[in-house]
């Protein structure tokens, strides 16, 4: 009797072992990742009967999670397709018929694995054709990033017919690859045109690209696929469409008004904007405006009135471009007597010698003064420096001062800062600061810079790349690592030259600035801007304390 019930016990372990796919255990463990085997239509066969079904059988058993979510097929179907799947084997079967003399595309992304969790390294690409011949043009390429790819990037064709329309960049692409783990990637059997191309990842797995989020796209708004096409590099963009709005506006006092808007207001790329306001009462009238401001963080702004409102209700009209909206307000009978302080300055910590310093308001403020001198303070006389600081006079809450020369290190500076120059919009005069390493003493404010000691720098960092040719617009760029700052200078015959930079180890590139605003510019979708191209060299680079580096050669080059 007890082996009997052994023996049945035994069986049913082995039934329900037998019933659910796992992987068998012992042997050397298994790395490698699924292949594709055998394949109906195989790759490549052409006159395939457009009602057959798509059967892919593979080297090894597959992880049938989600396997529907790894497959996608180009051109896409308009009714979609059934899958259904076993062991190590999948169909796949269009809900109509394929179109006749048509190339199809069977893409197996790199989400596909087996059932030990190996994932294919690229994408299992199956073509076939509906007609006598397969289309034989290609394109290869590469995503170039700042950043190290964290999610692969899928990379979206849009054949361009005569009728284009912004939004085709969020519709279902022509022809959809995904990159490998450099960025690679490459397309093959394709229809001869022109196209847009776009990249961007697909944490969802939708096979579209969602407005609002970070893509890459070409140097050129359309690229010419016409047989065996040249290596494209893509670079960072921008896919927002939507328009910014303002979501808010509250009267200050009786001569000023504070606003946001629901993004921010990107001044190069739309019109100036047309301001209305009306008094919203029987004896309605205009009031004028005398002056906008923006402030830097482009979402917030400040209207000031040249009437006085009252404590009626108004409406707020404006428009730009082709975007026209207006909301409500309620007047204010008040002064605005709250003076403008100092809220926070930086940097706060020690300097590099060529600081950009940012004075942070409660309120926009302009200083008149226009340039001001930092004096080294607590420092022998044979020590003593002065360097002058300049800025803009214009209102904003925050103020930028750039110094005239470099400073020196490890000396401490004072920037005194005369309270009646500092004035916000409606004329009343700086008070009060907070901030670290600051004070107020009488009619002044004072903000202090401390510059790293000499210990702590690198007297020069030069080198540079021999394929390179000289370009007057080529900026380098050092990005010194566990540092919040950015090493920005000019191309010279093909190399850099960074002089008196924290000791450190960095990431070093160029790119080309087309603008001139000294800034890597991403590219944008609509309206169409193009990316600045540039080159990161793979390797970190040492900038040793004390030292001066001549002639670092890098691997800076545009084809590598």
């Amino acid at each position: 009797m007890i082996t009997r019930t052994v023996v049945i016990t035994l069986f049913t372990v082995l039934l329900i072992s037998c019933a659910h796919q796992s992987a068998p255990g012992g042997g050397p463990e298994d790395t490698k990742p699924p292949e594709l085997s055998v394949s109906f239509p195989e790759n490549g066969q052409t006159s395939v009967d457009p009602q057959a079904p798509i059967t892919i059988t593979f080297s090894k058993w597959i992880n049938l999670s989600g396997i529907g979510n790894s497959i996608t097929v180009y051109p896409v179907l308009p009714a979609g397709f059934s899958v259904k799947a076993a062991k190590n084997w999948v169909k796949i079967t269009p809900q109509t018929p394929l179109s006749e003399n048509t190339t199809y595309h069977v893409v197996l992304g790199t989400n596909l694995k087996d059932i030990r969790g190996n994932t294919v390294t690229r994408p299992i690409n199956l073509v076939f054709s509906t007609g006598a011949f397969l289309d034989s043009a290609q394109l290869s390429g590469s995503v170039v990033s700042l950043e190290p790819l964290i999610t692969l990037p899928k990379v979206a064709l849009y054949r361009e017919y005569e009728e284009w329309s912004d939004t085709s960049y969020f519709s279902a692409p022509d022809y959809m690859t995904q990159c490998d783990s450099g960025g690679v990637f490459h397309f093959s059997h394709l229809r001869e045109g022109k196209y847009r191309i776009v990249a961007f990842n697909d944490p969802n797995r939708v096979g579209r690209l969602r407005a609002g989020e970070p893509c890459f796209t070409s140097l050129g708004e359309t690229i010419l696929i016409n047989g065996s096409a040249g290596a494209i590099k893509l670079y960072p963009a921008e896919s927002d469409t939507l328009h910014p709005k303002i979501n808010s506006i509250k009267a200050v006092d009786m001569h000023t008004l504070r606003g946001s808007w629901n993004k921010k207001y990107d001044s190069q790329r739309y019109r100036k904007v047309e301001w209305k306001i009306t008094e919203l009462s029987a004896n309605a009238s205009l009031i004028r405006i005398r002056q906008t401001t923006m402030l830097a963080n482009g979402t917030e702004f400040y209207l000031t009135l040249q009437d006085a409102l009252k404590s009626g209700a108004y409406l707020l009209s404006y428009s730009y471009s082709d975007i026209s909206d207006s909301l409500r307000f309620n007047g204010s009978a008040l002064t605005d007597t709250l003076r403008p302080a100092l809220r926070s300055h930086s940097p706060s910590g020690r300097s590099n010698l060529s600081p950009e310093l940012r004075l942070a308001w409660n309120k926009p403020v302009r200083i008149s003064q226009g340039m001001i001198t930092a004096v080294s303070a607590d420092s022998s006389e044979a020590e003593a420096d002065s360097v002058s600081f300049f800025f803009t006079d214009k209102y904003s809450d925050t103020t930028l001062l750039t110094p005239s020369k470099m400073l020196k290190p490890g000396l401490r500076y004072r920037i005194s800062l005369q309270l009646q120059s500092i004035k916000d919009i409606n004329g009343n005069v700086a008070a009060s600061v907070s901030g670290k390493d600051s004070t107020e003493q009488d009619s002044s404010i004072n903000v202090f810079i401390n510059t790293i000691s000499e210990d702590s720098l690198c007297y020069r960092l030069h080198g540079g790349a021999k394929c390179l040719d000289p370009e007057s617009k080529r900026k380098w760029v050092y990005l010194p690592r566990g540092r919040n700052e950015t090493y920005i200078v000019p191309d010279k015959s093909g190399s850099f030259s960074f002089d008196s930079i924290p000791a450190s180890k960095g990431k070093i590139y160029w790119f080309i600035d087309e603008n001139n605003d000294n800034i890597l510019t991403t590219g944008r979708l609509t309206p169409w801007r193009a990316p600045e191209r540039f080159v990161i060299v793979p390797d970190s680079v040492e900038a040793r304390a004390r030292w001066e580096i001549e002639n670092l050669q890098v691997n800076a080059c545009e084809g590598d």
